[in-house]
């Protein structure tokens, strides 16, 4: 009660005594403020330096124009391009054109060597023989020296190793006249001598002993 009633007699003798109250305070210092800011607008520069302060301006900066570094290039005419074009061909590189293949020729049979090839006529004393026993001896196996293995009517020769075999001989008399071919040897059958094969015994005695003019082809 006590501190109550101080305070509401003081605030009654500070009026009563002209103390100016805290509403009339506030009034004082807003007008103030008020006052420096109407003298500040009226200065030189005044404004804008109240503009500057209470809010900052920002005004848009202009881009700058895009320059570019490499020039515009400058329409070429046809002739240019033409001769462009023509430089650029002559520099490429020329594709190497494959050669073109010869036709081939047909081959050529090997030159025969000497009495190869060709008949020649060589006077001959010649005989016969069959392959049994009686004839062949140990070597009556049924195939010549040659390893031809005997058959039924086979006709062929033995000859002398001066002949090859495989030889064509015409012995006339022998085979109708056809050429025979050289496969086998004998031990007596030695130089001009030519042995004729036959399937029997007594077809080859029955041929008995001949000289005659057999025509040869060396193979």
């Amino acid at each position: 009660m006590r501190s109550t009633f101080n305070r509401c007699g003081q605030a009654a003798q500070e009026q009563s005594a002209g103390v100016p109250s805290r509403a009339v305070k506030r009034v004082i210092v807003l007008g103030a403020l008020a006052g420096v800011f109407s003298a500040a607008l009226w200065l030189p520069g005044g404004r804008s330096e109240l503009v500057s302060l209470s809010r900052p301006a920002t005004e848009p900066v202009a881009p700058a124009e895009e320059t570019s570094l490499v020039p515009a290039a400058e329409p070429m005419h046809e002739s240019a391009v033409l001769h462009l074009l023509e430089a650029n061909l002559a520099a490429m590189p020329v594709p190497a054109t494959p050669p073109t293949p010869r036709e081939a020729s047909p081959a050529k049979d090997p030159a025969p060597a000497e009495g190869q090839g060709e008949w020649k006529t060589v006077r001959m004393r010649v005989t016969a023989y069959c392959a049994c026993p009686i004839c062949c001896g140990k070597n009556a196996d049924g195939y010549t020296a040659c390893m031809h293995r005997i058959r039924p009517g086979d006709t062929f020769v033995a000859a002398d190793k001066k002949y090859a075999f495989g030889t064509e001989m015409i012995v006339p008399g022998y085979n109708d006249g056809r050429p025979v071919f050289v496969k086998d040897r004998g031990r007596l059958i030695t130089g001009d001598r030519l042995d004729v094969f036959f399937d029997s015994h007594e077809t080859a005695r029955q041929w008995g002993v001949r000289h005659l003019d057999v025509r040869i082809r060396r193979p």
